[in-house]
């Protein structure tokens, strides 16, 4: 047996870990909370997870102004539609 586990687990778990430790982190999503794990943070920190739907262009705008106002923002996407549409 192995003690690996797939990355997107461990980024999803990690980013619990560091929600817990800081207030000012929050996570948004284009729609794949689900696939990159995100999900553990939105179920861990409602409130502090946004999702814009399929739109990696508002995420990135929308993670630059929470951190001008103060946040410590997460994306994630697929490298793919990060390079195509943010």
């Amino acid at each position: 047996m192995s003690d690996r586990i797939p990355t997107r687990d461990g980024f999803g778990k990690e980013l619990v870990e560091i929600g817990k430790a800081n207030e000012k982190v929050v996570v948004v999503s284009a729609d794949l909370e689900d696939a990159t794990r995100a999900e553990y943070f939105k179920n861990e920190f409602p409130d502090r997870f946004y999702s814009v739907g399929i739109a990696e262009q508002d995420m990135v705008g929308m993670a630059a102004g929470l951190s001008k106002v103060g946040f410590t923002p997460f994306i994630n996407s697929f490298a793919v539609f990060m390079t195509n549409r943010a």
